[in-house]
């Protein structure tokens, strides 16, 4: 065989031949679901019927009809291959087992027997998949390279330039020949992040869904590590199901990362999570009526948002939410709150309440502030619904004008609130640490009475706003605070010592700075809605309302376009989270854009100062997207948010240094203005840019 490879080419490629090693091993196959292993011992294990010595290991595979015999002595191998065998009326065949073979050196080297044909009778070899998968020879082997058979035909053929008295047969013989297969490496997991989480929870929580999602990702040999129900962080594992036994395993692992992402893609893109508004006075009747549809949608209610998500694959889930707003126009109408169909019910009057603070709108927001109001309403027995205007105007509505009246009376005697204005000397009071742990301490014993503390950044002066549902506990904080500032007098140098101070602090001051990559960083003390800039950063809190400081007066000079806009991004994109941002046009506002950040309220914590970062940095790329050569941003966070103004503004100007540090070359912004209407604030700013731009 080797002077006949050497005579004849295969497929341009040399076949070096060995001969079998010695093997003690013989593999039997062809007998019935009947027999045993000891029935097969006694077949084979006979020295007297067969001269064979004992058997060392019996392996046997029924599924695969198969037995493997070691002996003690490679001779009864020998023996017992070349005898025919019966087993419970069924001719066995019995085959030499050998040692799998590897790829070596570029060649393909292998050891053959052959069944019914002497080893010196031994010819030109090609081998063949059972499943009569292509000739491997026709492939380019490197040395280690794994195999795709482990079982193969041995075909024996005439080839043109071999003298035919050298060739003794031209059939098929079966030999075993396995097959070394070199360890496979599995492709690391693919992590999948900033999935929407309604909609992975519509996966981990409709059963049939999730079972076809699996069942999808098998196809593709992966399979899902899901995240704990009550957990859900918006990221999954897909883990591959590769291994050596299928098929173009190293081929498929090549691809395999990149074919399970686009799948998971495609398929998230095929869901769809459609929102409804849910009015506090109908929330529980709505809820109670929901249909189920638990095969195609899913419905998540967020009772804090008033508000339900459908979830599903959009022609479902958008027939499940036709049929929610036909339960929500139901109880609407029943409720007397839609003013549009009131035929059968008796008309609902309006009247004014009045215009009120930042402050109070923030607070009677609360649910559970909101819930107790209610909850007054119903002991006095009147039917009475409130609604935010334009201006932080109230509108009462109810069944008649006195019982309208009635309930504006109830709403404003279930809230109470105090306010203290602070001296300069506390100034620095009110952003300590300090300041913070009373304030936690206060609401802790206070949880009862609702409490909550504002302070409000003016150009002139600091002020604590103090609200509750108790009158008692107002003035119980109202005292707690006013013993707080002045025990913080101890701690502060004398009024003129600070003024000289703050003096020699202001003209020293620097307004302008230069970055390494060329950009201008500046301080302004004013309006930030009067700014001549490309755009304004606009902090919008976690309710997505243009309703409370900033916001509300950008949209009041800003006009119509702006609230249109920012609304309209809402209701496409549904929600947003803490340091999220958005952009719209300017309205009738000097600059060009506004980007609306999110940013964080103060309850202490890392999170909270990497979401401010966030906001600060996305602004940025915003601009960036937009061709802004110039943005201005205020200290986000600070006043009603309760960020204290020197950690706000030393985020906002480390975000700025390192967006610089990294983009400063490629981006289109040039001018940076730092800005704010309370000049203190500015001074933070100042001392955040001579820390980390100096």
């Amino acid at each position: 065989m080797h002077h006949a490879s050497r005579e004849k080419k295969m497929y341009a490629d040399d076949i070096s031949t060995n001969k079998v090693p010695i093997s003690d091993c013989v593999m039997v196959s062809g007998f019935s679901d009947r027999p045993t292993a000891e029935t097969l011992d006694f077949c084979f294990d006979n020295k007297k019927r067969r001269g064979t010595e004992e058997v060392r290991d019996v392996k046997m595979d029924k599924k695969q009809g198969k037995c493997w015999k070691r002996y003690a002595d490679p001779k009864s191998a020998e023996e017992v291959y070349r005898h025919s065998h019966v087993a419970d009326g069924h001719k066995l065949c019995v085959h030499m087992h050998n040692e799998p073979l590897r790829v070596e050196n570029g060649q393909l080297n292998y050891h053959c027997r052959f069944l019914g044909v002497r080893e010196e009778q031994t010819k030109i070899v090609k081998a063949q998949t059972l499943t009569d998968n292509p000739i491997v020879t026709n492939r380019d082997f490197t040395k280690g390279e794994a195999i795709d058979f482990q079982h193969a035909y041995v075909l024996i053929n005439n080839y043109n330039g071999v003298h035919e008295e050298e060739h003794t047969s031209t059939e098929h013989a079966i030999i075993e020949a396995q097959v070394a297969m070199e360890k496979f490496q599995n492709p690391e997991p693919v992590k999948i992040q900033s999935i929407d989480q309604r909609k992975l929870e519509f996966l981990m929580k409709l059963p049939t869904e999730k079972a076809l999602f699996e069942n999808a990702l098998l196809s593709n040999y992966a399979r899902v590590k899901w995240p704990e129900i009550n957990g859900i962080n918006c990221t999954i594992d897909i883990i591959s199901t590769l291994s050596e036994h299928i098929v173009d395993c190293r081929r498929l692992s090549k691809t395999w990362a990149t074919t399970v992402r686009k799948q998971i893609e495609s398929f998230f893109e095929s869901l769809c999570v459609n929102e409804l508004a849910i009015s506090q006075e109908i929330w529980n009747d709505v809820i109670k009526h929901l249909p189920v549809d638990e095969e195609v949608a899913i419905i998540k209610d967020y009772k804090k948002l008033q508000k339900v998500f459908i979830v599903g694959h959009k022609f479902s889930a958008n027939n499940m939410t036709r049929r929610i707003e036909d339960i929500i126009q139901k109880f609407e109408t029943s409720h007397c709150i839609k003013k549009d169909d009131t035929k059968d019910f008796q008309k609902t009057v309006s009247v004014y309440c009045g215009a009120f603070s930042d402050q109070f709108i923030q607070y009677l927001s609360i649910l559970e502030v909101s819930n107790f109001v209610k909850k007054q309403f119903e002991k006095e027995k009147v039917f009475g619904i409130w609604e935010f205007h334009e201006g932080n105007v109230i509108m009462m509505y109810s069944l008649s004008e006195d019982k309208a009246m009635v309930a504006v009376d109830i709403l404003k005697t279930s809230v109470f609130n105090k306010q203290i204005n602070i001296s300069r000397k506390n100034y620095d009071a009110l952003e300590s640490h300090r300041w913070l742990e009373e304030l936690k301490a206060i609401q802790r014993s206070n949880q009862k009475a609702i409490i909550e503390v504002f302070t409000v950044h003016e150009i002139s002066n600091k002020t604590v706003f103090i609200y509750s549902i108790s009158s008692e506990a107002v003035n119980l904080v109202f005292h707690k605070i006013k013993s707080f500032l002045s025990k913080s007098d101890i701690h502060n140098p004398p009024c003129k010592m600070v003024e000289m101070f703050q003096k020699m602090q202001m003209d020293l001051r620097q307004n302008e700075w230069r970055t390494p990559t060329g950009r201008f960083i500046y301080t302004r003390v004013g309006d930030i809605t009067c700014f001549d800039v490309d755009v304004i950063v606009n902090p919008v809190n976690k309710e997505l309302q243009l309703r409370g400081g900033l916001s509300r007066i950008i949209r009041d000079k800003g006009g119509k376009t702006i609230e249109k806009e920012f609304y309209d991004f809402i209701k496409r994109q549904r929600t947003l989270q803490e340091g999220d941002v958005l952009y719209t046009t300017a309205g009738n506002l000097p600059c060009k854009w506004i980007v609306h950040a999110v940013s964080p309220v103060w309850k202490g914590g890392d999170h909270k100062f990497k979401n401010l970062y966030k906001c600060v940095r996305r602004s940025f790329q915003t601009a960036h997207q937009q061709k802004c050569t110039s943005i201005a941003i205020p200290a986000l966070s600070a006043g009603i948010s309760g960020f204290p103004a020197n950690h706000s503004t030393k985020t906002i100007v480390k975000s700025i240094r390192d967006y610089m540090n990294e983009k400063g070359h490629d981006s289109s912004i040039q001018k940076v203005y730092l800005c704010d209407i309370n000049k203190d604030t500015v001074g933070y700013f100042e001392s955040a840019l001579v820390k980390y731009f100096s």
